[in-house]
């Protein structure tokens, strides 16, 4: 927990009003909890945009290897006969 949050509960529990502390802090906190959730969910976005881009990156220069592989075989064939 954040040292804050547990400042508070202790001084909530020193002066009996944890329910009314907590109250009061929850916006607050509630807020907190949303903001990451939201940095967190768009670096997850932009992670899996980044893993799909790779992804096909890597196929179409699979694709492209391949295919000047076998025009290099063709050539050298051409040229061998």
């Amino acid at each position: 927990f954040p040292a804050e949050y547990v400042e508070i509960v202790v001084i909530g529990e020193t002066t009996g009003t944890v329910p009314e502390k907590l109250e009061q802090m929850s916006p607050r906190f509630d807020e907190d909890a949303r903001r990451k959730l939201k940095v967190m969910s768009s670096v997850i976005n932009w992670l899996v945009w980044i893993t799909v881009a790779g992804f096909i990156i890597f196929i179409i220069f699979s694709i492209m290897l391949t295919y000047m592989g076998n025009l290099n075989d063709a050539l050298k064939a051409a040229n061998g006969a």
